[in-house]
């Protein structure tokens, strides 16, 4: 039979602070954007700025010592990012059209990577995370060329890259004891960049030979892709 010791619910006290969180973000945006054009040039272009407030709380639970002990603790946090972005369109003929993108993005960390809770179990195994990561950013410039066939047909030219900044990655190091925590990679890196080119085309010869019309229109469609993925600094 089971017998629920003074003990056991002191781990079990210990093993809920441990897992207590309270994180809060507040994001505050702004944004506009004007459409424009000269002559065969079209320009979409806009910006967003997100101020970002947070406060993350947690439990700072410590099993190794002789007399445990919890400890709350609580980090404040702000930052602002600019996300600029633009699509052009140019034609250089009614049949052939040009297209350019910029656009920003961001990926915030997970509450479970920016906790301030850090837990020392008595094995002597630290575990944290790190509520001053950066939130992740990317760049990503696109630019195509559309080539209108006949009967419906297309065929594309497009290459894209896309920049990303303080990539969040775990981190496992050994010291006196193990540790481990949440962090930045500590470098930015291009995380791919391609070139894809594809065609469609409609096929109607097929049309005479089926009873119904509207299954007489077949399509055929091709693409070629090469894609080139950057290495992720540890």
């Amino acid at each position: 039979m089971f017998v629920y010791t003074p003990a056991d619910r002191f781990a079990d006290y210990l093993l809920d602070a441990s897992s207590y969180q309270k994180d809060k973000e507040d994001v505050y945006a702004a944004y506009g954007q004007y459409q424009f054009g000269f002559g065969r040039l079209g320009i979409i272009a806009g910006a967003r700025v997100e101020n970002t407030r947070a406060t993350y709380a947690a439990n700072l639970v410590d099993s190794l010592s002789v007399v445990p002990s919890v400890t709350p603790v609580s980090q404040d946090k702000t930052y602002t990012n600019f996300f600029p972005t633009a699509q052009a369109r140019y034609e250089f003929m009614p049949d052939l059209i040009g297209r350019a993108a910029v656009s920003s993005t961001i990926a915030r960390p997970g509450f479970n990577q920016v906790t301030a809770s850090t837990s020392i179990d008595p094995g002597g195994s630290v575990s944290t995370g790190n509520p001053q990561l950066k939130p992740t950013t990317a760049t990503g410039i696109d630019l195509s060329i559309d080539k209108y066939l006949p009967h419906a047909g297309v065929a594309s030219l497009g290459v894209f890259d896309k920049e990303i900044n303080d990539y969040i990655v775990t981190r496992r190091r050994i010291y006196r004891v193990p540790i481990k925590g949440i962090r930045r990679a500590g470098e930015d890196f291009h995380l791919y960049q391609c070139i894809e080119i594809a065609s469609l085309r409609r096929r109607d010869q097929l049309r005479a030979a089926l009873s119904r019309p509207a299954a007489g229109r077949l399509g055929r469609f091709g693409r070629i892709r090469q894609l080139d993925l950057g290495a992720i600094p540890i």
